[in-house]
């Protein structure tokens, strides 16, 4: 069967097709950067259901191609919000480079799948290259180590407190793979801090020990874990029987971008004999800033997760998955005869499925190797000693207003706030309305809660964004502050 829907040998016309859809998309989004600085059009959930319900996925229309593109193109990008507004800083999701952009489009063409070599052979090996570059960066030249791109930090997070839970049932001679848990297990404790990411708990449930196994622990008023008492709870925990296998670290959390006392976590997790897993979703991108000095402690983890998506401005999603030693990660190898055959080793053969929770899986490293060949090690570098310094000016100017308060000093590129009017008014509501007010006027911005009460969050992740342009945004959030709590 003969069809102009796909690409074939001797069949190249629909690259044309191709270029006249990706040159119309290119106007469309050109206009919108060049009229409307905004970040969202401010439409309501209701009024774009409505729109979207007008679109007919079962149409028999005979619409071509270009009107297609034309029609949701403009619905896209007319009620996404705009990444590259410097009015756009609500979450952990950043702009993207151009390069990312680029290597997307050649993801998509070509279609590797990197579950075996012969779907994805030069795939594979860039993979393996990128892995390598950044264990590199991190433990040294040491051959022992792995790692593997996964979907998100979400998937990463597991796979760290998956082979927490399976070293220590091997403690005890405990074949994971044959048999289920017991007894033993509802003893075991993960540790982490009360302001980690809730995939911790999240994990702990999908791997059957419950969210009862997860000891959420104080911290500081920096954000990070209250030493002492994390030594006392563990003293107590021990006393009561439980067994310690893994403690989190946190290297930028979500709302406060806080690190955790990564070095001193790491000597507390080897007296205890305990997995130390390192979230660093947020501030792994930390490496490639040798101003930041906090980042020589990661060699401490035995794992670690790293999101690219957020500080190193790939598109989503694209996340890294390190283990200090290969012979943990091969513990997730499935052997199948359709994919991974031994003989296909032998031959020098990657099939990347074998460290992998996923089978199917995308090229995500192919984005990341375009943007540091075309962005350079110290322009990366630049751009994130840029974000820091952006958001510590940001802090200094919001210590200088006497309607707001903040709540954190910044360690990355976190802001949490709050208006805080004079008198007795309803804090926690009018920060809500400062919230959605400022969405219908094309400004997106965090919002979060700490003590039960409601704040409000700049995540500051784009590397064209002025002082000035936060300046705007602070202003919109006074302005709304005032009319929602009765001042002129």
């Amino acid at each position: 069967m003969k069809t102009n829907h796909f690409l074939g040998i001797n069949n190249s016309e629909g690259l044309d097709a191709i270029s006249k859809s990706i040159v119309r998309i290119n106007e469309i989004l050109a206009e919108r950067l060049k009229n409307d600085r905004h970040c969202f059009s401010g439409v309501e959930p209701k009024q774009l259901q409505e729109l979207i319900s007008g679109i007919d996925l079962a149409t028999e229309s005979d619409k071509s191609l270009d009107s297609i593109i034309e029609d949701i193109s403009n619905l896209y990008i007319e009620h996404s919000v705009n990444i590259y507004s410097p009015l756009y800083m609500a979450h952990l999701h950043s702009t993207v480079s151009i390069e990312t952009v680029i290597g997307e489009y050649l993801i998509g063409l070509l279609n590797p799948s990197l579950d075996s070599w012969d779907q994805a052979p030069f795939a594979t090996e860039i993979d393996e290259l990128v892995v390598s570059f950044f264990l590199q960066n991190i433990f040294g030249k040491n051959h022992r180590y792995d790692g593997v791109f996964t979907s998100g930090g979400s998937q990463s997070n597991l796979m760290g407190i998956l082979l927490a839970r399976d070293i220590k049932r091997q403690e005890y001679n405990i074949d994971s793979r044959r048999e289920s848990l017991g007894q033993l297990e509802s003893k075991f404790r993960i540790y982490c801090s009360s302001v980690s990411h809730f995939t911790i708990e999240k994990s702990a449930w999908l791997l059957g020990l419950g969210e009862q196994s997860v000891v959420k622990l104080d911290v500081d008023r920096q954000f990070k874990i209250d030493l002492k008492k994390f030594q006392e709870q563990l003293v107590k925990d021990i006393s009561n029987n439980c067994i310690p296998i893994c403690v989190v670290s946190t290297a930028g959390t979500t709302d406060y971008g806080s690190v955790d006392p990564i070095k001193e976590i790491a000597e507390i997790a080897k007296e205890y004999r305990m997995w130390h897993h390192i979230d660093a979703a947020y501030g792994g991108a930390m490496i490639f800033n040798p101003k930041v000095r906090w980042t020589r402690y990661l060699s401490l983890a035995n794992s670690i997760t790293i999101d690219l998506h957020k500080m190193l401005f790939q598109p989503i999603s694209s996340s890294l998955f390190l283990c200090n030693n290969k012979e943990y990660i091969q513990n997730l190898n499935f052997e199948s005869d359709y994919l991974n055959r031994k003989e296909d080793f032998e031959l020098g053969m990657k099939n990347l499925v074998d460290k992998s929770l996923q089978t199917s899986r995308r090229f995500d490293s192919l984005k990341f190797l375009l943007t540091i060949q075309g962005m350079k090690q110290s322009g990366i570098e630049d751009i994130l000693q840029g974000l820091l310094d952006l958001t510590r000016a940001v802090a200094l100017y919001l210590k200088g207003l006497d309607e707001i308060e903040l709540l954190n000093e910044p360690e990355l590129s976190s802001l949490v706030f709050r208006y805080k009017p004079i008198g007795n008014k309803d804090i926690d509501t009018i920060n809500r309305k400062i919230r959605l007010t400022l969405m219908g006027e094309g400004i997106v911005i965090g919002e979060t809660r700490f003590n039960g009460n409601t704040f409000l969050k700049f995540t500051l992740l784009n590397p064209n964004a002025k002082l000035e342009d936060i300046k705007e945004v602070i202003n919109a959030v006074l302005n709304a502050g005032h009319k929602s709590s009765g001042i002129a």
